[in-house]
């Protein structure tokens, strides 16, 4: 839960600070941001506490009480996850400007950093084990999560648009930027993982 929550959190703000430093208007609107942090973010962060243990668990030696919560392998993989979204957000932006409006292109990209945390959700039901070995083990509570928190961003590409400042937008860019993003989370994050259990 705290990987998924700091991982995303740094996301945006490595999004917002990249703009800025790039000289690009802000990719996402302030109420755009805090829909992510109370629709998406709440709909996953609970079920992923609700996650089965993973096969290694019990034969894993205790943890030093001592010992930070987070460990400098989980700390990388944050870094890792954030710089990515980062990039994506700011990759599609930054593309997007050059044949439409500012509107048009933080409407995209609020999508893109919608679903990236999706797509970090499946990444932290396992500490070490890969997300595609984890579809085996059901989780209802974050299937449920991840169907609600689509439902609503339908709703807030819709029917909410006006409220969260968005425009309309061609679902083939929705739908592709954001799986590119995806796609590249979930790559990060394997390849991590891969190395740490090496």
């Amino acid at each position: 839960m705290l990987f998924y929550l700091l991982s995303t959190s740094a996301g945006e703000v490595l999004t917002m600070i990249g703009a800025l430093v790039l000289g690009l208007p802000l990719p996402v609107a302030a109420v755009q941001i805090l829909w992510i942090n109370l629709v998406t973010d709440t709909a996953l962060v609970i079920p992923l506490g609700l996650e089965p243990a993973e096969r290694h668990a019990m034969k894993t030696p205790p943890r030093d009480p001592k010992a930070p919560i987070l460990d400098p392998v989980m700390i990388v993989r944050m870094v890792l996850v954030a710089a990515v979204m980062a990039s994506a957000a700011l990759a599609t932006f930054h593309y997007l400007l050059q044949n439409h409006t500012t509107e048009y292109a933080r409407t995209v990209t609020f999508s893109v950093l919608v679903v990236c945390q999706w797509a970090n959700a499946l990444n932290a039901r396992a500490e070490v084990a890969s997300a595609f070995s984890r579809l085996r083990v059901p989780n209802k509570s974050l299937a449920f999560g991840l169907s609600a928190a689509l439902v609503m961003q339908i709703l807030a590409l819709t029917i909410l648009a006006p409220l969260l400042y968005l425009v309309p937008v061609a679902w083939t860019d929705v739908v592709l930027y954001s799986a590119l993003g995806a796609v590249a989370v979930i790559a990060v994050s394997e390849l991590h993982k891969l190395t740490v259990r090496r």
